[in-house]
């Protein structure tokens, strides 16, 4: 079920979601590290939950950063991913070259968890995830603002997508990602 304030009903009609896309894996490994031109580690998406979202450092969602640090120190070891994906393209809230963002992200929020190369998410030139979106959902679930999250599961599905001013700390965030860890392989009790 996608939420964000909208629910799967709203955006895609009568479509039912047993319709999994499963498309999303393949778009997030895609990504690229910032800094390089090195693809992130395919160990980033493989079995995990990943939680995407496209920062900015100038934004005042910024501090959701030290959220999802929180989040993914918490839960790295179950098996999720958290992904900033810095963006220009709301406000020309992230200027900076990616040296200053990683720096400003690192120092500022002490992030650990994988940061892109800077990244359009709107628009024809958008990173091929943030297209996906688009095409096999609608434009209602494509970003907005800096600081939306979409959550994947571990098949590659679009499970959530949550607006900029939900906290990734917010208790329906958290249940929504905990259920989806305990779909994990990983986690599901030997028998």
């Amino acid at each position: 079920m996608i939420n964000r304030v909208v629910t799967m009903q709203r955006v895609l009609g009568q479509r039912f979601y047993s319709e999994n896309k499963r498309v999303f894996l393949r778009k997030l490994k895609k990504f690229q590290s910032i800094g390089t031109n090195d693809l992130l580690p395919s160990e980033c998406f493989d079995n995990r939950v990943v939680l995407v979202a496209n920062t900015a450092s100038k934004c005042g969602f910024t501090p959701q950063l030290g959220s999802m640090q929180k989040l993914y120190e918490q839960r790295r070891e179950r098996g999720l991913t958290v992904l900033a994906v810095p963006s220009n393209d709301f406000g020309q809230q992230e200027p900076g070259e990616e040296d200053e963002v990683e720096k400003f992200y690192k120092n500022e929020y002490k992030v650990e968890f994988p940061i892109t190369k800077k990244s359009k998410v709107i628009g024809p030139d958008a990173h091929p995830f943030f297209q996906a979106l688009e095409e096999h959902y609608t434009s209602e679930v494509a970003p907005t603002w800096n600081f939306d999250k979409f959550i994947i599961d571990h098949t590659g599905d679009l499970r959530a997508v949550y607006p900029n001013d939900v906290d990734p700390l917010d208790p329906d965030v958290v249940e929504l990602i905990d259920g989806l860890l305990d779909t994990l392989p990983q986690n599901k009790p030997q028998k």
